[in-house]
């Protein structure tokens, strides 16, 4: 049997609306709301910091696929409430306070996509009992459990890659190594370089360091320095 334009249209918002309404259902049959907390640095213009405003729509339907999937969390809907930390630590530390202080209680966090503004309030949950995840965060900083507890990250701190970095020069038997690295607020990038050396040294690699420069705005003085 041959559907002509009209009937194939009218299967086709039969099949949407069918959609639509399971979804509804799933939405429906999910009685119980968990509040969650999201920190993410969009507006970044006074800190310099990095901006994961992009990364907002992926976070949001990553919450809309767990509340429209009966599979997971069954009888729960996630509520998140987003806060744009600017990338500043101590901005970052007052909006947790707010969060906090405010009802509904909130079960866990989420964020922040900036390490410098997330170390505070890392380092904060253990003594309100709170679970917070990054989605990108990644100094090396954060990797102290002694510090941030229940802290955990979807991304590997940068410093993991001076491992393969170390690989690549003895495959390539560099013995003349001179690194170079942007100095911010919160030490990020110098904390890796350190890291580095200390790499070097530890695994006996047959190296001299001929430079090791940073910069803060402009590297153009730096990079004639290492040629």
């Amino acid at each position: 049997m041959k559907l002509d334009q009209s009937g194939i249209s009218v299967f086709s918002s039969l099949g949407f609306l069918l959609i639509v309404a399971s979804l509804n259902a799933v939405t429906a049959f999910k009685h119980k709301t968990l509040y969650v907390t999201g920190f993410i640095p969009i507006d970044t213009s006074i800190s310099g910091g990095y901006s994961a405003a992009g990364m907002l729509p992926a976070l949001e339907m990553g919450f809309a696929e767990i509340n429209n999937s009966s599979q997971i969390l069954a009888d729960y809907k996630l509520e998140v409430n987003w806060n744009d930390t600017q990338c500043l630590a101590g901005y970052s530390t007052s909006l947790f306070m707010q969060e906090i202080a405010k009802k509904p209680t909130k079960i866990m966090l989420v964020g922040d996509g900036c390490s410098m503004s997330t170390q505070p309030i890392a380092e904060a949950c253990p003594y309100y009992n709170l679970i917070m995840i990054s989605y990108i965060a990644a100094s090396p900083v954060l990797s102290d459990k002694s510090r941030y507890k229940t802290f955990f990250r979807m991304a590997m701190p940068d410093s993991s890659y001076n491992g393969p970095r170390i690989a690549v020069m003895r495959y390539f038997n560099w013995s003349r190594i001179a690194t170079i690295h942007q100095t911010e607020n919160s030490n990020y990038f110098s904390l890796m370089t350190q890291d580095l050396l200390v790499r070097l040294k530890q695994n006996k690699v047959n190296h001299s360091i001929v430079a090791v420069e940073s910069f803060q705005d402009d590297p153009r003085l730096q990079v004639e320095n290492l040629k």
